[in-house]
């Protein structure tokens, strides 16, 4: 679509919302799906996505971004300000451009957009797959020096070498370091 900017945020945003809200026919059926799914399929649902948490989470600290891994969403928002000096909106575009990784821009969560400027949001709802090459090419965009040269290289990796993801296992967890994105961003996203 081609329009002014101010349009197409806008535009963005309706079908950002329409897109992603289930249909009344849907959460009707979902309803009555709760009722005759057994609990092994929630199980079996639960674990599959700790597998995908256990998996993204991890690959975007080591690639730089900070976060503070969710505990019931699908999704999670992470700080990229250690990789680049651009806004959350341009960082998006670059990433989805360059990496073939498509983030969402933080700015459309929040009331006060300036305060999502510096944040973008990755869905883990995907196949394994699809998640480890991910976590592969944001590693590589990280060693390479990230958007505008703010990435620093990785100790002991030769210039533009990626550490390697660890094994593909439910239950594999990170490197243990802190990641957490301050609380006046994180409390005041819009519901």
């Amino acid at each position: 679509m081609v329009a002014p900017p101010d349009l197409t945020d806008a535009i963005r945003k309706v079908h950002d919302f329409l897109t992603v809200g289930a249909p009344a026919p849907l959460q009707e059926g979902v309803a009555a799906a709760l009722e005759v799914l057994g609990e092994e399929y929630y199980r079996t649902l639960a674990s599959e996505y700790r597998e995908r948490h256990d998996l993204l989470i991890p690959a975007l600290q080591r690639a730089g971004f900070a976060c503070a891994p969710p505990e019931g969403a699908y999704y999670v928002l992470t700080d990229f300000s250690a990789l680049s000096r651009a806004d959350d909106q341009r960082f998006a575009r670059d990433l989805a451009r360059l990496v073939g990784v498509a983030p969402v821009p933080g700015s459309s969560f929040f009331g006060a957009p300036d305060a999502g400027r510096t944040l973008v949001r990755f869905a883990f709802c995907k196949r394994i797959e699809t998640l480890h090459e991910a976590g592969e090419r944001l590693l590589r965009f990280a060693a390479a020096g990230g958007g505008k040269g703010r990435a620093a290289p990785r100790a002991g990796l030769p210039r533009g070498a990626s550490p390697p993801l660890p094994a593909r296992s439910p239950g594999a967890k990170g490197d243990g370091a802190p990641c957490r994105i301050p609380r006046s961003r994180s409390t005041r996203a819009r519901p």
